[in-house]
């Protein structure tokens, strides 16, 4: 039987597979099975008690390997943590809102929709270990620098003025009490909950002094 396999025409070179494309692939996947592998242990096991080893070999990878892409355990609870913040500084910009809070309401919502698969089980690890929740508080700063940072320059206020550190602060505080409602009740809607106590903070709102200024300046 005559091969079906068709010849490049003169002049053509067959197409060759990317290898630096499939390498970025294969360390993506990697990355992930061992994110998705700790997240299963933290669940089974406990935090404290998953140790780099027990992850590593669930991914049948060495304990070397896990450390080319975290550093230390803690930091595959926290992996995303750049990625979301830098969405939520995103969404601030972009919000079709004509006030400061209706913007971050927008961003908030969304960035629950956006939340992973490891949300909730995030949320559980941190509330439980006194590290975490210490290294959550870093971040929970640099979340209410943005809002403060965007607030100031919507409504061309100073970024260390009152108005703006106040509302970046409640809106925090706002956000973190809506979270510990959705993990004591899993049957909450979590979006829900983040529009409804932004809602509270109405009396600190305050009107987007040049929407298309704003967005320009990311």
């Amino acid at each position: 039987m005559p091969s079906t396999t068709l010849d490049p025409r003169p002049g053509e070179r067959p197409e060759r597979a990317d290898p630096a494309g499939l390498r970025e692939r294969k360390k993506l996947e990697t990355r992930t099975a061992l994110t998705d592998a700790a997240y299963r242990l933290f669940a089974d096991k406990g935090f404290e008690e998953t140790t780099v080893e027990d992850i590593a070999e669930v991914v049948g990878v060495s304990p070397r390997t896990f450390h080319r892409y975290f550093a230390r355990k803690d930091d595959v609870v926290f992996a995303d943590g750049e990625v979301r913040l830098e969405r939520f500084r995103a969404r601030l910009h972009e919000a079709p809102a004509a006030t400061v809070l209706g913007a971050v309401r927008h961003a908030a919502v969304e960035a629950v929709a956006e939340a992973g698969v490891h949300d909730r089980t995030r949320a559980e690890l941190i509330a439980g270990s006194p590290a975490l929740r210490a290294q959550n508080l870093e971040r929970y700063d640099e979340w209410a620098r943005i809002i403060t940072e965007f607030a100031a320059a919507a409504t061309d206020d100073e970024p260390g003025g009152r108005w703006p550190t106040v509302l970046g602060a409640c809106v925090m505080a706002a956000l973190t009490s809506a979270r510990r409602r959705w993990l004591a009740d899993a049957e909450l809607d979590l979006r829900a909950e983040y529009d409804e106590v932004l809602g509270l903070l109405d009396g600190l709102d305050r009107p987007v002094a040049d929407a298309r200024r704003v967005g320009a300046g990311r």
